[in-house]
């Protein structure tokens, strides 16, 4: 089992750092979204505005800070994000 790859990918909510979602990736496995692209959090969907990538030099895993928001005037298939 390879941990190469491992990372962590940490979600912000419209400006709100303080209540940031932390998704763990010990085997490299997830892909961080990219500036621009749609994601589904929190039962939402919500727009990727930008994407911060920390690489540390003592070990630690790298970072990947995703900053997102309500996307306006998105159109949502039935089925998708629906509260």
């Amino acid at each position: 089992m390879s941990t190469e790859n491992a990372k962590q990918i940490v979600y912000y909510f419209d400006g709100d750092k303080a209540t940031p979602d932390v998704v763990p990736d010990p085997l490299g496995e997830l892909q961080a979204p990219a500036k621009g692209s749609v994601v589904e959090r929190r039962g939402k969907l919500w727009e990727v505005v930008h994407v911060n990538e920390e690489h540390f030099d003592d070990g630690q895993l790298p970072i990947y800070r995703v900053y997102l928001r309500t996307p306006a005037g998105l159109i949502i298939p039935r089925g998708l994000g629906a509260d």
